[in-house]
């Protein structure tokens, strides 16, 4: 597993910020294949996650995508690519009440 990818763990950062993404399993390292997670950030402000929280743990997943880095010629995907799945993969576990 690996460590935060946004946003870089500051105690400003941590209270602003609802979420944070981290990298997950790595797939294949020479390939350049891995997973990203979206997880509750656990010092966060918002009281809408601080409730999902307490529902669900701070280890909820929100979120997660494999990343090819060597899909779109080896640029990997796009942020809007990225941004897509993960929404994608949001609204499936929203509509399962899936968060592990």
């Amino acid at each position: 597993m690996g460590g935060r990818l946004y946003p870089s763990r500051t105690p400003k950062n941590d209270a602003k910020k609802a979420c944070r993404v981290d990298q997950g399993h790595v797939y294949d390292k020479e390939a350049k294949r891995y997973e990203i997670v979206l997880q509750p950030n656990f010092e966060t402000d918002s009281s809408g996650m601080k409730d999902f929280i307490s529902k669900y743990s701070t280890h909820a997943i929100l979120a997660k995508m494999t990343i090819d880095m060597n899909e779109n010629d080896g640029e990997g995907p796009t942020l809007s690519q990225i941004r897509e799945r993960l929404l994608a993969d949001f609204e499936r576990r929203d509509d399962e009440d899936d968060y592990s």
